[in-house]
């Protein structure tokens, strides 16, 4: 009986390796097809074509007693990997064979979730380098210590994150990349327990003002900050202790070993936080080609005058691009007056209407820092 299933699984490898090679053909037709729509100036996604595709494997799979559901879900996984090399070969990404990614940790953390989502289709070696702090995740970009960073830069709940704001007008790094990661707070501990059992409640600063109006109900509890959430939940499952819980992610909790008590904790139903990939170098993605991109700009009024102010706004408006962020931010240096204007743009860089833009707000002597021009985060995301 043994050799019968030794026989068989040897079968099955023989299919699946089979199954690989067929999906690696697949990839380089794929790319031939990216060739045709650099031509054509197509975009990557055609999502009629892949209702059709879809609708017709369904049929298909329904004659070899393939159950839908099970199509949808593989077919999903190969499409969306034919979308992102697709993309990937339009932009001329040059990805390294071996990726170190700095993040804020240990992992488990949402910025090693939101580099994990980001990544998810990339099949290069991957090195993780955890840190307790932002600057020391983009300084270990600027000392080529580590190739990509990750870092929040706004939550639907909490708003801005400001430190972050404030170091990418100090160092000179871009963005490459957005990730948009839905974040479910949740109450953590070593056992599982009530509520009102709790006496310490562990996370970063952030956590904790996201989910403000559950923690109000608990005005017993003393606050434990840390570095990341990771930092907290580790804190938590190392000490051991029954009255002492974290917030964290649903999905990290395995990692420390720690049970969920209560689920979806934020202020806000649709609790979102927006990150962005930092390299070294700007990326660039020609415009002949139709990849729905955004750019991100720092407009620096130094000496602010509000009229400085209107015509940009007027500028930016006239020009008929999707502002998707207009948000006056301080200034880093503190013996500086005047405010830094933080703008997205749903624009590739290198288009004549972005150009003519930048041109036209240069002239006006203001101080301009372009983070990248990537694409937008909800394509793939």
């Amino acid at each position: 009986m043994c050799e019968e299933i030794s026989r068989l699984r040897e079968k099955i490898n023989k299919i699946d390796l089979k199954i690989l090679s067929l999906l690696s053909k697949r990839r380089l037709v794929s790319l031939d097809i990216a060739e045709i729509k650099i031509t054509l100036n197509k975009p990557i996604r055609d999502e009629k074509r892949e209702q059709e595709l879809i609708t017709y494997l369904i049929s298909e799979g329904k004659k070899l007693e393939l159950d839908e559901y099970y199509i949808i879900a593989l077919f999903k996984i190969i499409l969306e990997d034919s979308r992102i090399i697709q993309q990937r070969y339009i932009q001329q990404d040059k990805i390294p064979d071996i990726i170190r990614i700095a993040f804020l940790g240990p992992k488990g953390s949402y910025s090693y979730l939101a580099a994990k989502n980001y990544i998810r289709n990339i099949h290069n070696k991957i090195e993780w380098y955890s840190y307790n702090n932002f600057i020391d995740v983009i300084q270990s970009i600027e000392k080529e210590k580590t190739d990509w960073g990750i870092l929040p830069l706004e939550n639907t709940s909490s708003g801005l994150i400001n430190e972050v704001h404030n170091l990418l007008q100090k160092f000179n790094i871009f963005i490459r990349g957005e990730v948009n990661l839905s974040i479910n707070h949740c109450i953590l501990t070593t056992i599982p327990t009530n509520l009102d059992k709790i006496k310490f409640i562990c996370s970063h600063y952030q956590p904790f003002q996201q989910c403000s109006q559950f923690l109000s109900q608990f005005p017993q509890w003393i606050y434990k900050y840390y570095d990341s959430t990771s930092a907290a939940m580790k804190a938590v499952a190392d000490v051991n202790n029954p009255h002492m819980a974290a917030i964290g992610s649903e999905e990290s909790a395995s990692l420390y070993n720690l049970k969920v008590i209560k689920k979806d904790i934020a202020n806000k139903k649709d609790n979102i936080t927006r990150f962005v990939v930092i390299t070294r170098y700007t990326s660039k993605v020609s415009n002949q080609v139709a990849i729905p991109m955004k750019t991100t700009i720092l407009i620096f009024i130094t000496n602010y005058f509000i009229s400085s102010l209107l015509d940009i706004i007027q500028e930016l408006f006239i020009s008929k691009i999707v502002i998707t962020r207009l948000e006056l931010i301080p200034i880093y240096e503190d013996n500086k007056n005047g405010k830094v204007l933080f703008v997205d743009l749903e624009e590739n860089l290198y288009s004549l209407k972005m150009q003519k833009i930048l041109k036209n707000i240069r002239k006006k002597d203001l101080n301009i820092k372009i983070l990248g021009s990537y694409p937008i985060a909800n394509i793939l995301d």
